[in-house]
């Protein structure tokens, strides 16, 4: 695939994913809905179950949950995780932030275009 030359790194660059994992899909399904709803991101992805093995308070554990994956800008960033944090069941819960090296174009201003940072607003119809 060839990088298309002369694209925008500043908006291709300030794309990012956000994910955590919930206890089940209702919950995920439910705060994917209002993130997309309030356009704090583009799109939402619920993936699961997915079984986790991790230590807490010094026991071995395993539980399924959903992954929640979150596309939006970096501007939108802040209040999306205080919207996890603030929905979030765990007492820690697993927020990560990954940036990209490289996103299409037309994607990112697709991005930018449904969280109303492009001129014209939000409304506009993609796939995520």
């Amino acid at each position: 695939m060839e990088v298309a030359r002369g694209a925008d790194r500043s908006l291709v660059g300030s794309i990012v994913e956000v994910t955590t994992t919930l206890p089940d899909d209702i919950l995920a399904d439910d705060i994917a809905e209002k993130m997309v709803e309030q356009r704090l991101v583009a799109c939402a992805q619920v993936f699961g179950p997915v079984e986790s093995t991790y230590l807490w308070r010094g026991a071995l554990e395993q539980s399924s949950e959903c992954r929640l994956s979150l596309k939006t800008t970096e501007v939108r960033l802040g209040d999306v995780i205080a919207m996890l944090r603030s929905r979030h069941p765990y007492e820690v819960p697993e927020i990560t932030v990954k940036t990209f090296d490289w996103v299409l174009e037309e994607y990112a201003k697709w991005v930018h275009e449904v969280v109303g940072e492009n001129e014209g607003g939000a409304g506009v119809v993609g796939n995520g």
